[in-house]
């Protein structure tokens, strides 16, 4: 499955009816699961793993957490930025706009 999926999946799942918070989980499931290359260009495979497990953690609870702010505090002393993660969550906005705009049946989305 792919990170997009994974993001779009975690977005339909989550009870919170905050949105801002269910895009940030998005983009927190896409950290997590891709082999986002330009953390990797940056650093290298072991600081892109530890980004990916802060991420994931960070992602179980409610935002913000201490799981959040060390993955905001860990990309920034290592000066990386998930910028491959940020171009899938653009495409994941897309699908969700056009998931929006179909007719599609009740309780169904494109993605089914």
């Amino acid at each position: 499955m792919i990170a997009s999926s994974f993001a779009l999946a975690d977005y339909f799942s989550r009870d919170c009816t905050n949105e801002t918070e269910k895009r940030l989980h998005m983009l927190l499931a896409i950290i997590a699961t891709l082999d986002d290359t330009c953390i990797l260009y940056r650093s290298n495979q072991e600081v892109l793993a530890l980004v990916q497990q802060l991420a994931q953690k960070a992602n179980q609870q409610a935002l913000p957490n201490p799981a959040f702010q060390a993955l905001a505090a860990f990309c920034q002393s290592e000066n990386v930025s998930p910028g491959g993660s940020t171009d899938l969550l653009a495409a994941s906005f897309f699908l969700l706009s056009i998931n929006s705009i179909l007719p599609i049946k009740e309780g169904e989305t494109v993605y089914q």
